[in-house]
């Protein structure tokens, strides 16, 4: 394919009116879920992108054009690829258009020429991060690959028609060009007798030149289509209607071997001294039909109990949507999945449980209410969606109830046990998008699964705005840090001599849109993306600057810092800290790391060795909120841990729980015994600062004494030597 034989604006539009690539298109545009797809060559001379094809929320607009320079195409023309799942807009800044349409991730690959050469780019444009990217990218690889077939497809035929105007059949300059098509092109006479193949013909199918010429062309068709193919030319000869001339359409060719081929046949005509030819461009799309024969076998039914699955569930619940929020009417959700059921496979076996799954689908399909629909997804979860408009949720609730009522199965003659669980949720359809529809069914099954003791809930309006506002934050948190909209307060921990030495650094984020925001909701919003990166790293530069402040007057203080588990596990961690600390002048020993328990888990062996690396620099770590995770004396005896902190629900507890003065003192005698001191936060009252000293509590935290200050204060209010109110 030479752009250069014509001129860019005459390629741009023959590929702007190609129906197949529009095709291609829009299937990649649904199979991906992409907010924006497009297709688009390069003028190098203007360093521009002209699209040829440009889909925006899977419906194809306006063709357009725009500069490449600074943006994420114009790495992916450079490099060879784009990809970013999350934070495009950061990494590229002057592509204002990514911020402004709310773009997250990206995916691009080039189109390139018969010589490798960069001539286009495919690329699809994401409003949210996606968990299945390495698919994307496979997929992407191909589609690169198929958009220049189609592309030399056309450019090819649309060449050598012009070019067979100007040419007698057989001179050197036709056999020239005609073997410099690297696709399959065969020429036919109007009897149907070849005249010419190209190279890529005879390795098409397998045949010598001379095994080929002047045979007819049903040598390379099926018994049908080989009877068949004459009476299509007489017809066109006789009637002058084309059925298939300029068309393209998928076939089955017939190899020298006797193997069926795919091939993707596109005919021309040309008249040479008033003979009529035809000429075949051939497209091996073998490999082609077998990938979507496999995407096929992906029915719209699960395949152990055929009810509808998630590619139908994902159709009814935007249609669904659309209907009853025309009605301004709600809709209902709900989440079916069977408690412990790895349980039956471990006493039962992969057949049984099998069996029982499809006992259970039949049992719930029987339950369903009219106007509902039943989904199966995964293995041992159900979705049910209300299809019709509701004034109340009474008969959804009724289903509810009958759910909560099976307990077994009959499998060949023996009872086996189990118990269902589900979350549901009733909510106002115009006030809902589909992207949060999934978010409350995610909600829905984390707060069943999150409470043992509770089989059946159905999310109430604080809990479903909770949702709404996180996926809001997930929205805006990217713009806020860029912005620099978050600020640090400090809180004070006292010791023994009622001295405050140390403090724990907080988070702030008053947003412009959403207005003050806790920590509890964005920080585990930060926690799923990248933004907990950004977000940790402008926490220890914080900490970092407020203690090299303080000892520059002379006063050395220990400042707290929570490290997120996805920080603390992250390749960069261990440099990031050492160059804060280095570029602040701060002693390691002044920094405290707060890690959760789970963060520890995460991965124990990581853990273990970084900890001892870190700490043997001067670093300390502290177990944040110690006793309400996964507690345990075997990684307590590898890990390096300088500090165990109290979590809070011990501590309020304290003057009405016995249970909970046990645990406090269990939990200030272990740390004694890892030679670790003890934090209590949460600290409220006098009664909980005098128990807890009077037990041998190192350090306390809470109300009682300080709450979070702003920064500055909290420094000058060191520098002056200020003391808490406890009383020893």
């Amino acid at each position: 394919m030479d752009l250069s034989l014509y001129t860019f604006e005459a390629w741009l539009e023959m590929l702007s009116n190609a129906a197949s690539l529009e095709k291609l298109a829009l299937h990649m545009s649904e199979v991906v879920n992409a907010d924006q797809l497009m297709f688009a060559l390069i003028e190098r001379e203007r360093n521009k992108a002209h699209t040829f094809c440009y889909l925006v929320d899977g419906q194809v607009i306006g063709d357009i054009a725009y500069p490449l320079s600074g943006t994420p195409c114009e790495a992916l023309i450079q490099e060879g690829f784009c990809v970013h799942n999350g934070a495009v807009a950061e990494a590229f800044p002057k592509d204002t258009l990514l911020k402004e349409q709310g773009i997250e991730s990206y995916v691009g690959y080039p189109i390139n020429n018969e010589a490798g050469e960069r001539i286009g780019l495919v690329a699809a444009l994401f409003k949210q991060p996606k968990k299945n990217l390495d698919f994307i990218e496979l997929l992407f690889t191909s589609l690169s690959q198929s958009v220049g077939a189609e592309i030399r497809a056309l450019s090819s035929a649309f060449a050598l028609e012009k070019s067979l105007e100007a040419l007698t059949a057989r001179n050197l300059m036709f056999n020239a060009i005609h073997d410099t098509i690297p696709d399959g092109i065969v020429t036919i006479d109007a009897k149907g007798n070849i005249q010419s193949v190209n190279r890529g013909g005879l390795a098409l199918f397998g045949y010598e030149e001379n095994e080929l010429i002047g045979e007819n062309i049903t040598i390379l068709m099926p018994a049908k289509e080989a009877a068949e193919h004459q009476g299509h030319i007489d017809n066109y000869a006789s009637s002058g209607v084309p059925k298939i001339i300029g068309r393209g359409r998928k076939l089955q060719a017939i190899h020298k071997s006797g193997g069926v081929i795919s091939i993707y046949l596109r005919v021309g005509e040309v008249s040479l001294n008033n003979d009529r030819y035809y000429l075949g461009y051939i497209q091996n799309i073998t490999k082609t039909v077998h990938l979507e024969n496999q995407l096929k076998t992906f029915s719209s039914r699960h395949t152990i109990s055929k009810l509808p699955n998630m590619a139908v569930l994902k159709q009814v619940l935007s249609n669904a949507l659309s209907i009853i929020q025309l009605a301004r009417k709600k809709m209902y959700c709900a989440a079916v999945s069977i408690e412990r059921f790895e349980r039956v496979q471990q006493e039962h076996g992969e057949k049984t449980e099998l069996k029982v799954i499809e006992c259970i689908a039949t049992k719930l399909n029987i339950l369903v209410p009219e106007g509902f629909t039943l989904f199966h997804v995964g293995l041992n979860a159900f979705y049910l969606v209300g299809t019709k408009a509701l004034v109340s949720c009474e008969e959804a609730t009724k289903f509810e109830k009958k759910v909560l009522e099976i307990d077994g199965v009959d499998i060949d003659g023996a009872t086996i046990p189990f118990l269902l669980t589900i979350g549901s949720f009733c909510f106002d359809a115009n006030a809902l998008s589909k992207t949060l529809i999934w978010a409350l069914f995610d909600e829905a099954r984390a707060v069943i699964d999150g409470n043992g003791e509770v089989r059946g809930h159905r999310l109430t309006e604080k809990e479903i705005e909770c949702v709404l506002l996180k996926e809001r934050v997930k929205q805006v948190l990217p713009s806020a840090i860029a912005s620099s909209e978050f600020a640090f307060v400090l809180q004070s921990k006292v010791d023994m001599n009622s001295e405050c030495h140390s403090a724990e650094l907080l988070m702030r984020w008053k947003s412009p849109s959403l207005g003050l925001v806790s920590p509890a909701v964005f920080i585990p919003v930060a926690e799923d993306g990248p933004e907990i990166l950004a977000l940790s790293q402008l926490a220890l530069n914080k900490a970092c600057e407020i203690i090299s402040n303080v000892k520059q007057k002379g006063k050395d203080v220990t400042i707290a810092v929570n490290i997120s588990a996805n920080f603390l596990t992250h390749s960069t961690f261990e440099s990031a800290l050492l160059a804060v600390t280095t570029k602040y002048n701060v002693e390691p020993k002044r920094l405290i790391l707060e890690i959760t328990e789970s963060a520890l888990i995460k991965d124990v062996a990581f853990a273990t060795s970084l900890l001892q690396k870190l700490s043997l620099k001067g670093f300390q770590f502290s177990i944040d909120d110690f006793g309400t995770g996964y507690s345990s004396l075997a990684y307590l005896q590898k890990l390096s841990i300088h500090e165990i902190k109290i979590d809070k629900s011990f501590v309020m507890n304290l003057e009405s729980s016995v249970t909970s003065q046990s645990i406090v003192k269990i939990i200030i005698d272990l740390s004694r015994a890892i030679n670790a001191r003890v934090v209590a936060e949460g600290v409220e009252t006098n009664w909980q600062a005098e128990f807890l000293t009077s037990h041998g509590c190192d350090v306390l935290q809470g109300f009682f004494f300080h709450k979070p200050q702003d920064t500055e204060k909290w420094q000058a209010a060191v520098n002056l030597g200020e003391k808490s109110t406890l009383i020893v």
